[in-house]
């Protein structure tokens, strides 16, 4: 294999991941900026109950890693859900979708990276853009120095950010309990779920760790390993934090609060807590552009590798087999959405973008059912003949949580 140049069609990508990496990926780019930005919004719509959010977001997260899981299994390939699309709808649908996936991914990345910024301002000041395009930089470097580097930060970052939401649940022990948990929102199950919908940018990231199937040892077996784990871990974690934050500042406290997690930290153990707090915020932040970036210039890497037109795309990193120009690419685009400045609008979008992505993966998963080729090494249970039923309310799910997610959006 080459380790440079433009990529052959039977280039393949350095495997160096096992089990381990593959859930410390996704549990690393799932517990991401997320956790630390949406969790306050989330409560002032769904109120004491916001943990109930969190367990209808992870749900329908956890169905559509079902069904990456068995796609992955089936087609371990560094293009995810663009070879999947590609295997069983075509050329034209996979281009489509790997480019919504690319979009989604690079906008997440620019968001990410503003919101890096902005914490890092609360430790020291400086100027936003400049450091948001700085971490972007920085982590595109680690990624292009190859997967095991990338791998390695990855973890480090990962434990870092785990042991911030550690933290957090430790210092709310002594008031777990104290609020009424089931009490209802004044917008009711509306709240739960529209809730539920702001909370799945929360979850989006574990996807990811299906763009890693070239990078893997033994993919068609770690992958969905990985997916499913990573999933779950986070379930708990998210789980835990949300009760936490209830329990100890009431939810009409939250409104206009920049970061919740430290404004609770600073009500526990005052300035010093909350930078900690801050610190924590920065690994987890930096660590999402990283993820976000690794798996961003896989799917552009392997749509070069499916068009003559696209085929400089696939230039790897002399001696280190990684994606170069995919990853310029990458990092070029969420340059420029860096320096349009406002991304409210255009971050909510994204969610709307995954969504349809999400839909689509749990669609070719029922269809995959029915195509010719290699079996799938992992099966979902629950099957009804061929019909995977996971998939069937995985699709159903992700298309009430686009509805309700409308309403996020402003409209009625």
């Amino acid at each position: 294999m080459k380790e440079g140049g433009l990529a052959e069609d039977d280039k393949r990508l350095r495997r160096d991941l096992g089990l381990k990496e593959v859930v410390f990926f996704g549990v690393g780019v799932t517990l991401g900026a997320g956790i630390y930005a949406i969790i306050g919004e989330a409560a002032l719509v769904s109120g004491n109950m916001v943990w109930l959010s969190f367990l209808v977001a992870s749900f329908v997260a956890l169905l559509s890693a079902f069904s990456y899981a068995e796609l992955s299994s089936r087609y371990p390939d560094a293009g995810g859900e663009f070879e999947y699309v590609n295997q069983v709808f075509g050329r034209s649908p996979a281009f489509v979708i790997g480019f919504l996936v690319a979009v989604t991914g690079i906008v997440a990345s620019a968001a990410i990276s503003i919101s890096f910024a902005e914490y890092l301002s609360v430790v020291y000041p400086l100027n936003r853009t400049a450091a948001a395009i700085g971490i972007m930089l920085l982590m595109a470097a680690v990624n292009i120095s190859g997967i095991k580097h990338s791998s390695k930060t990855n973890m480090i970052a990962t434990a870092i950010t785990l042991a911030g939401l550690v933290l957090v649940v430790l210092f709310s022990i002594p008031d777990l309990g104290s609020v009424d948990y089931l009490e209802m929102p004044p917008s009711g199950s509306v709240g739960i779920l529209s809730a539920g919908a702001l909370i799945f940018f929360a979850y989006v990231g574990f996807e990811d760790v299906v763009k890693l199937a070239e990078e893997t040892e033994n993919p068609r077996e770690n992958i969905p390993k990985g997916l499913i784990l990573s999933n779950l871990i986070v379930m708990v974690i998210y789980l835990m934090v949300s009760l936490s934050l209830v329990s100890v500042i009431e939810c009409e406290g939250l409104g206009g609060v920049e970061g919740p997690l430290s404004h609770l930290m600073r009500s526990k153990t005052g300035f010093v807590g909350a930078s900690l707090m801050a610190v924590f915020a920065l690994f987890a932040t930096s660590n999402s552009i990283l993820t976000n970036v690794i798996a961003t210039s896989r799917i552009v890497f392997d749509m070069g590798r499916e068009s003559t037109i696209l085929k400089p795309l696939t230039y790897l990193t002399p001696g280190l087999g990684t994606p170069l120009t995919g990853t310029l690419l990458t990092s070029a685009a969420i340059l420029a959405f860096i320096l349009i400045g406002d991304l409210k609008t255009v971050a909510a979008l994204s969610n709307m973008f995954i969504f349809a992505v999400f839909f689509t993966i749990n669609v070719t998963a029922i269809a995959s059912r029915f195509r010719p080729g290699e079996e799938a090494r992992f099966k979902m249970p629950l099957n009804i003949g061929k019909f995977p039923l996971i998939s069937v309310v995985g699709a159903f799910s992700i298309l009430m949580l686009f509805i309700y997610n409308l309403g996020n959006l402003g409209f009625p």
